[in-house]
């Protein structure tokens, strides 16, 4: 079951930046993954641009022509935002980079326009690979709500702060559960994410990765 809530000090909080404006208002741009999980925490956008150097701001759409019509509207005007635009590592997003940082600020963060899935907000929300970020974050009817699985919210309750995993489809899981636990506050996974990963482990171990990428090319699955 997802809920939706007015989420009304997320337009104070992007309000500075030009682009993440325009990406919700005019492209229905769609704020998940590990920014969206931290706003649900309370923690501001910019705080956790701060504390975690390497975070920037997930930005999903509905579909693959507001995608392309963002990444054209925004490489028109790189010199006008001061920014630089380049594909990422693996070909599947697009980054955009500011010219100068000013720690971290939401002005002048990295923001990656994700372009491997696309979709309704929940149907994205639930293709992660991790439940406990059943949340995000999107404009409707002007204003900006929050969306969140009853999974998510469940959760987040717990004090034990565990990730569930959902599948195995990503040749990066490990990288990720990693990233997570590390740098994101989480103890450990959950009783039932553990065949899940087990179940990864073995498929790493005997190349099942290397023919399923899940669109990522073979160079950056060795890395």
């Amino acid at each position: 079951m997802f809920k939706e809530i007015e989420a009304k000090s997320l337009g104070f909080q992007i309000k500075p930046s030009k682009i993440l404006n325009m990406l919700f208002e005019e492209y229905s741009g769609i704020l998940a993954g590990g920014t969206a999980l931290a706003l649900s925490q309370g923690i501001t956008v910019e705080k956790h641009l701060q504390k975690n150097r390497n975070a920037d701001i997930d930005v999903y759409f509905p579909n693959q022509k507001l995608y392309h019509s963002a990444i054209n509207k925004i490489v028109e005007m790189e010199k006008e935002l001061d920014i630089t635009t380049e594909k990422s590592v693996t070909g599947l997003c697009y980054n955009i980079h500011p010219k100068k940082y000013f720690d971290r600020r939401v002005d002048t963060c990295k923001i990656q326009l994700v372009g491997c899935v696309f979709g309704r907000p929940e149907e994205i929300i639930k293709s992660f690979d991790f439940r406990n970020l059943g949340i995000c974050y999107y404009m409707k009817k002007g204003k900006y709500v929050q969306l969140t699985s009853s999974t998510s919210r469940e959760l987040a309750k717990s004090p034990q702060k565990l990730l569930d995993v959902r599948h195995n489809r990503s040749p990066f899981l490990m990288h990720r559960i990693y990233k997570y636990i590390t740098h994101r506050g989480f103890r450990g996974v959950t009783n039932e994410s553990k065949p899940i990963i087990t179940d990864w482990i073995i498929k790493a171990s005997t190349g099942y990765y290397h023919k399923n990428t899940d669109l990522c090319p073979t160079i950056y699955i060795d890395l």
